[in-house]
């Protein structure tokens, strides 16, 4: 279920970059490339490598190369990229053990996006399991690093995890039904079990869960359906939760890519969707968080990317229709 998963969101990305103009995706593979350290690792705004932006990184350098022909990049394009993920996978290899599941998932993420493209990383897997171990609360799902509080994201990603590594979800019965106890009266997920808003990411987060232990039940989906449409801003992008004075891109992707696994994408505005990716793209390639980010790093070049991605499967499927 979790290659699955996985593999559904790297073809989500090929399919739909082939259909954007080459120029656009070259723009987007340099900007990709200019943020490789010198150790081969990627970095985000502090300009230090990470395996959370190469994980990123690696993410899109798989899915731009094809253009909307079939056609291959350039030489010397296919060359930069294939030397950027060797390096990268010397990065992986140096890289010390993860501390929390997220960083789990980066490791083990960045090595799948590798094996892909025939390079090998053997990873320390006692020790991402041990990790992993550690942050398991006893009352079903996963912890964040220094709390005892479930956590809806740290959850997903640790799920996701123990089915990179073969494993099965320790008692998916009771993960779920701790993630269930955080649906608030909104129809969103909280993202801790104390009380807090109900927010677009822990929903996407919980929704994915869910699914990869085959729990997600049809008044659940209403609930969150609902929740995840009422958060589109008046900017057009979906908010983080009720209070957030605008859109994001992390959650519009999330929020997207959610109501599209229930085919409920068409529900939200998608022209005003696709105006508020469109400011968040910077002239030199990738995106920012939002229209007044003036930045830009490679996680939200993913964001940016995924939301124009699913935009235009959803306008496809439009066209198409009875």
């Amino acid at each position: 279920m979790t290659g699955a998963y996985l593999e559904g969101l790297d073809d989500l990305l090929a399919l739909g970059l082939a259909g954007l103009s080459p120029s656009f995706r070259a723009l987007q593979s340099a900007h990709v490339l200019s943020a490789q350290q010198d150790d081969g690792g990627f970095a985000g705004r502090r300009g230090t490598s990470d395996t959370y932006y190469t994980d990123f990184a690696l993410r899109l350098l798989g899915a731009l190369p094809a253009d909307p022909a079939g056609e291959h990049r350039p030489t010397q394009q296919r060359a930069e990229a294939a030397r950027a993920l060797a390096r990268a996978a010397d990065f992986l290899r140096s890289a010390p053990p993860p501390r929390d599941a997220l960083e789990c998932f980066s490791v083990l993420n960045c090595a799948r996006l590798l094996a892909k493209s025939a390079i090998t990383v053997v990873l320390r897997s006692e020790a991402i399991a041990a990790t992993l171990e550690r942050q398991r609360s006893m009352s079903g799902g996963h912890t964040r690093p220094g709390t005892t509080q479930r956590s809806t994201y740290h959850s997903f990603l640790a799920a996701l995890c123990l089915g990179m590594l073969g494993g099965p979800l320790p008692a998916p019965e009771r993960a779920a039904a701790a993630i269930l106890a955080l649906q608030g009266p909104g129809g969103g997920f909280r993202e801790q079990e104390t009380t807090g808003p109900e927010q677009t990411n822990a929903t996407a987060a919980a929704l994915g869960l869910l699914t990869l232990t085959a729990r997600l039940q049809p008044e659940c989906v209403r609930r969150a359906a609902a929740f995840l449409r009422a958060m589109q801003a008046p900017d057009g992008g979906l908010r983080a939760h009720a209070e957030a004075h605008g859109g994001d891109l992390l959650s519009t992707f999330t929020g997207l890519l959610t109501l599209a696994g229930l085919n409920e994408i068409a529900a939200v505005d998608l022209g005003a969707v696709g105006r508020f990716v469109k400011s968040c793209t910077r002239p030199g390639g990738g995106f920012g968080a939002s229209g007044l980010d003036p930045g830009a790093d490679v996680e939200y070049t993913y964001y940016g990317v995924g939301c124009l991605t699913l935009l235009k499967a959803a306008v496809t499927s439009r066209r198409a229709g009875p």
